[in-house]
Order: structure tokens, then C-alpha cells, then sequence
């Protein structure tokens, strides 16, 4: 007998890209395996950017909008799509909150990593490291190119993110924990038990309202 059930949600994406970043971290810290470990990392942040798209489309859904609209409304920015989230719900977005000015942040350096557009930069040599002169964000100092980014840029990212879905769900439209996680998640809910380690292990508060937690 066939049964449902919700898959390409927010929580697996998130699960795996913590799971990445907290091996990334480990084996960067190691010192023994920094460039494997910082490969994880890369690939760790390439996963929240599709757990932010992928909760997008499932706070779309969870309005009911019908297939043929909700596809219209695929095609717009992953941005958009909290926005639209939001007036659907008779609220808005402030633009000028550091939480979205951050998750933009986010997007611009998966955008750069995604749709690569090869460059000549200057560089210098420092003890061994080469420092690509690339412009970062202004605030969390993300690179506009891939192999530039930090440990503490995953870590950031990961506490953006959540600081955002928080913000977005529960102080923005008022929802419920459960109820809010759920949306974010088109019904399903994720292990927390990753983030609890990384909070320990590296002095982080995450927001985990979106994954069902106070």
C-alpha cells in the first residue's frame, strides 16, 4: 500500500548542510585536514541556501494557493517569496531589518558560487595562504568567490538562517512553534541533535523556533 510523505524539505537540507559544516569544522580545526574540511564547509552553506528555498516553497504551500498560481510564484526571487509569504498572512517584511539584509548576504555568496564568472583579481601571499583581493558583503564579509570562505562565515550562516526563519514565522506572522516549524518544514520536522553540538562546541545561540524548539 503506498503512502505519503513530504520529501526535498527544509529540515533534510538543513540537517545535512549542519552535519557538513560541524565535520567541515572539525577537520579544519584539526589542522591536519583544512582543506578537506573546509570543502564540507562550502558545501554545508550550498545546503542552507536550498533549506532557505526550500522553506520558501513550503510557506507558499502551506496558504493553499492552487497549483497553477503557486508555480507562477515559484518563479520569483527566494526573497520574494518570504515577502509574498508575509502579505499573504496581512503582514510585512522590513527590508531594512539586519536579519534580511543578512540572508541576502547568504544568497549573494551562493550566487557567486553557483553562476561563476571567471575574473582576474590581484592577490597577495601571506605565510603560505593566498588572500584573493574579491569583494565581501558588508556585513557577515562573505566572498564573492568560493574558495575564500571561513569557518566562521558557516557558522554565521547557520545562525542567520534560523535568526531569519524565526523572524519571519513566529515574530513576524505570529505563529505557533509547532505550527510554524510545520509550515516550514510542509509537515515535517528535522533532528536538532547536530545544532545542539555546534551551540555547545563553538559559544553559538541558534533560533530554533523552526525546527520546533523554544
Amino acid at each position: 500500500m503506498e503512502k505519503l510523505t513530504s520529501i526535498s524539505t527544509f529540515h533534510e537540507y538543513f540537517d545535512e548542510a549542519v552535519s557538513s559544516i560541524h565535520i567541515g569544522l572539525k577537520l579544519f580545526h584539526g589542522d591536519q585536514h583544512i582543506s578537506l574540511g573546509l570543502m564540507n564547509c562550502r558545501y554545508g552553506i550550498l545546503m542552507l541556501c536550498n533549506s532557505l528555498e526550500s522553506a520558501a516553497n513550503g510557506l507558499l504551500l502551506s496558504v493553499n494557493l492552487g497549483d497553477r498560481l503557486f508555480e507562477e510564484l515559484e518563479k520569483v526571487t527566494t526573497m520574494a517569496k518570504y515577502e509574498i509569504f508575509c502579505e499573504l498572512n496581512g503582514r510585512k517584511l522590513d527590508r531594512s531589518d539586519i536579519k534580511f539584509a543578512r540572508i541576502k548576504e547568504i544568497i549573494s555568496y551562493r550566487n557567486e558560487f553557483v553562476h561563476p564568472k571567471p575574473r582576474l583579481v590581484n592577490y597577495t601571499v601571506n605565510n603560505g595562504d593566498i588572500d584573493y583581493q574579491v569583494k565581501r558583503t558588508n556585513n557577515r564579509k562573505y566572498p564573492h568567490y568560493f574558495l575564500q570562505l571561513s569557518p566562521d562565515n558557516c557558522l554565521d550562516a547557520i545562525e542567520d538562517t534560523l535568526a531569519f526563519l524565526g523572524w519571519v514565522c513566529f515574530d513576524i506572522c505570529g505563529f505557533a512553534i509547532s505550527d510554524g516549524a510545520l509550515k516550514i518544514g510542509f509537515n515535517s520536522f528535522g533532528s536538532t541533535a547536530d545544532i545542539d553540538i555546534v551551540g555547545v562546541e563553538y559559544s553559538r545561540v541558534f533560533d530554533l523556533r523552526p525546527l520546533g524548539r523554544q
